[in-house]
């Protein structure tokens, strides 16, 4: 057998039977196509049925819903072709002899993973232009592991789509025991890919005629946003995680980490976008889901600072009533104090007899400010630490306020700035670490509280 190709299929009776059709056109008969029913409530799995009962290089394949990724998993169990390709059941292959130039191609390069030029359609020019501008227009050869994932993952010079290359069967039946089985439906590419370039020796890009016909806005990943698919979207989240685990028993982590930091920022990246789109008042569902990840928590939030610093109002309307900001019983302990400076002022005074109170009844004190200046600060008592933050949040203040809450356990941040620029922000990086937050209002402040009301 020269060539697998694998088609996990699911409700797509819409664009399934054109899809078909072009395998079954196809000149090459030293080929299987593999196509696995994910448990299709239309009528997706009769036309898959109807095709095999014509053609014998169809092996058919009815199961449970599993997801996109373990679907495609046994499907590449399965394949006994020298070479394998991937096609969506919403795609198709452009013309009759396409698996016969793939194998040719394959044969001639031999490498691991051979990239070849493909087309979109069913979307806007400048959508599809925005699809190949993520696929990048890159030739060239790799000849090491980490060098194909650097170029991949890190330095983003070539677009992590599975449809537009052709594997070595016996490489991708190595990273099989390996992947992890979550009903993930969208990242797929992405996660399988990393692990397939793991495995692979040698990687090459060539220019050809366009090999692949990929249809934009049908797909998970491609589609209008709405909860529901943002539900599935958001789970892309937890890939750096599986990609972590398996690089930790690989004793390979340290190796890779700036390629799962840079993957965790573009998918983290791409998540947001999706959760622009989602309108209010499912907006708050769609935050919480943000944040179900709690390795990434971190860095969500500070990606959604850059993302909103010209414009806090429009992200606190959408997120006013995530759970995020629901007041939830909590043991405090240790109590961090803020006020943008500690000396000269009505404020202050405030806070300074605050403090002795608060430490004759058992908690623990941090002082949180901008400014530190021993020459005109009032006495403190010795026990209380001092954390000093950068004024703006494009000078590291989420990373520092995130740092000072869970290096020294911050149980409730009690904050005596309502004016503050930063409120909004600062509240966001509190409520995320899982931190109480009480606003104290020295003096009227309608625009800055109306953020959190009734918060």
């Amino acid at each position: 057998m020269d060539i697998s190709v694998i088609v996990p299929v699911h409700n797509s009776e819409i664009y399934l039977e054109a899809c078909l059709k072009t395998l079954h056109e196809q000149t090459h008969q030293a080929a299987e196509f593999i196509v696995i029913d994910d448990g299709s409530d239309d009528k997706s799995g009769a036309i898959c049925d109807a095709f095999a009962a014509v053609d014998k290089r169809f092996v058919v394949i009815h199961q449970k819903p599993a997801g996109t990724l373990v679907t495609r998993k046994r499907a590449f169990a399965l394949a006994t072709g020298k070479w394998c390709i991937c096609l969506d059941a919403d795609d198709k292959l452009p013309f009759n002899r396409v698996l016969e130039i793939e194998v040719k191609l394959a044969n001639h390069h031999d490498v691991d993973i051979l990239r070849f030029d493909m087309e979109c359609f069913g979307a806007t020019p400048e959508k599809i232009k925005n699809y190949l501008n993520f696929r990048k227009e890159w030739q060239g050869s790799i000849h090491s592991p980490y060098l194909i994932l650097d170029a991949i993952y890190n330095k983003a010079q070539i677009g992590w789509g599975m449809a537009d290359k052709i594997y070595r069967t016996a490489t991708v039946h190595k990273t099989l025991p390996f992947l992890e089985e979550p009903f993930l439906c969208c990242g797929t590419d992405c996660y399988q890919l990393f692990l397939i370039s793991y495995f692979s020796s040698t990687f090459k890009s060539i220019k050809t005629e366009p090999l692949y016909s990929y249809r934009i806005g049908s797909g998970i990943s491609t589609s209008e946003t709405n909860l529901d698919k943002f539900k599935e979207q958001a789970k892309i989240l937890f890939i750096p995680n599986y990609l972590r685990d398996f690089l930790t028993k690989e004793q390979q982590l340290s190796k890779y980490e700036a390629m799962l930091s840079a993957l965790s920022f573009r998918l983290i990246d791409a998540t947001i976008s999706r959760f622009d789109l989602v309108q209010y008042p499912d907006s708050n569902s769609a935050f919480d889901l943000l944040l179900l990840n709690p390795s990434l928590i971190k860095e969500v939030i500070e990606q959604l600072i850059r993302r909103y610093q010209t414009n806090q109002l429009e992200l606190a309307e959408k997120i006013s009533e995530s759970r995020i900001f629901e007041g939830k019983p909590k043991k405090i302990k240790r109590v961090g104090i803020f006020y943008h400076r500690y000396f000269n002022g009505g404020t202050e005074k405030v806070i300074f007899h605050q403090i002795p109170l608060l430490i004759e009844n058992g908690f623990e004190i941090f002082l949180i400010t901008e400014i530190i200046d021993k020459k005109q600060e009032y006495f403190l008592p010795s026990e209380v630490k001092r954390i000093c933050l950068p004024k703006e949040f494009q000078n590291g203040r989420a990373q520092g306020l995130f740092r000072a809450l869970q290096h020294n356990k911050i149980d409730l941040i009690i904050y005596h700035a309502p004016c503050s620029p930063t409120l909004f922000f600062d509240n966001l990086v509190v409520r995320s670490c899982g931190s109480a937050f009480i606003v104290t209002c020295h003096n009227f402040a309608p625009s800055t509280i109306s953020l959190f009301s009734p918060h």
